[in-house]
């Protein structure tokens, strides 16, 4: 038997073992509206009217895990989000994340009733480690600076609670990114997430900037994962892929392609392949296998 035929299984088994043992978050979308104007919003989100009370409060009651994440859409905007923060609360949900660009957290009063109403998890976009940058993509102008005071306050509010930054990869800010990385740093980001974003831009010319960008962070000693990136352009840097932990089904819809090597890569059962619309920047030969990796050993010790 080939040795990657020998570790396909147990590979994918130990992966998907690690997956189900950590927190898995129940979504509920809050609807579209959005003081933002971010040039690769999905469509489906940036066009879509308010989700109505009703159907988010019919959704906290089919309770299929402890923790939950509210997104849009830009969720504080919405006048009762305190009040579906505060029923979660009362249903029982342990962990509430807001997805959010952090504008409205600027103002600090608002902040502090979110996390009193329940609300301790914060995940927040940042376009860019500055006004030109950042604004040139959420294309609201003045947005950088609330995002910017958003986030100090969120540091320096005297209450538990954890900062997520998300940072989008994207072709208009790549060489920023790794700017961007130090910036969310310096905000006090207990985990930052790199989220491919940008359809037109080619992953193997976002890898060198991702993996400096994943080394900034490590080296600061602060979680760092990436988000819509396979295997096969991760390889060493596995163990920052955050599907890996939370599942390929995030709240940015992807369709996934297999390429012609990938039923020799022992990351096949657990790997949907490369975004189709990623995959059109790709020659056939730049989807290699993966053969064998030091991820394998890292994971299989956690079972031993």
């Amino acid at each position: 038997m080939h040795y990657a035929d020998a570790l396909r299984k147990p590979f994918a088994q130990a992966l998907l073992r690690l997956r189900y043992s950590l927190i898995r978050y129940k979504k509920i979308f809050l609807g579209g509206p959005c003081n933002n104007n971010c040039l690769h919003c999905p469509p489906s989100y940036r066009n879509s009217t308010p989700t109505d009370f009703s159907t988010i409060e019919q959704a906290l009651g089919q309770r299929d895990s402890d923790s939950i994440v509210l997104f849009g859409g830009e969720p504080t905007l919405r006048n009762d989000l305190l009040r579906i923060v505060a029923d979660a609360r009362s249903s029982g949900y342990r962990r509430i994340k807001i997805m959010t660009n952090g504008r409205a957290l600027s103002n600090v009063h608002y902040l502090e009733q979110l996390i009193r109403a329940g609300c301790s998890l914060f995940e927040i976009t940042l376009w860019g480690s500055n006004a030109g940058a950042h604004e040139s993509l959420s294309r609201a102008p003045g947005s950088f600076w609330e995002t910017i005071t958003g986030l100090r306050n969120l540091a320096e509010v005297p209450y538990d609670k954890f900062i997520c930054i998300r940072i989008p990869v994207c072709r208009e800010t790549l060489g920023d990114l790794e700017q961007c990385v130090a910036t969310a740093l310096n905000l006090g980001a207990h985990r930052i997430i790199l989220s491919m974003q940008d359809a037109r831009l080619s992953i193997l010319a976002a890898i060198p900037h991702i993996s400096n960008g994943i080394n900034i962070s490590i080296f600061n000693r602060v979680w760092i994962l990436t988000e819509g990136i396979p295997f096969c352009f991760m390889q060493g840097l596995e163990h920052h892929i955050s599907e890996v932990y939370t599942g390929w089904e995030t709240i940015y819809q992807r369709t996934y392609q297999k390429g012609r090597h990938c039923s020799e890569c022992i990351c096949q059962e657990i790997c949907p392949g490369v975004d189709v619309l990623s995959a059109k920047k790709l020659g056939s030969g730049d989807i290699l296998p993966v053969k064998a990796g030091r991820v394998f050993e890292d994971i299989k010790a956690l079972y031993d």
